[in-house]
């Protein structure tokens, strides 16, 4: 099988990356989705980005009601 290049990111902020998941071992991407999955409850528990996702969630569901009539 011939080995896929991933590619690399030559600044600490990139504005995107691209990851050819197919590439990774089963593990590495397992341990990826754990450290997302993990970065993303602890970012929640701040109490400004519940109440941001909250009113997020009201302006989206205002919105799917107002689409629907």
């Amino acid at each position: 099988m011939a080995m896929k290049t991933i590619k690399s990111v030559g600044t600490r902020t990139p504005e995107s990356i691209n990851i050819e998941l197919e590439a990774l071992p089963e593990n590495e991407s397992d341990a990826i989705c754990r450290a997302i999955i993990s970065g993303m409850s602890r970012v929640f528990e701040d109490p400004a980005i519940k109440a941001d996702y909250q009113n997020w969630k009201k302006q989206r569901q205002l919105r799917k009601e107002a689409a629907a009539l």
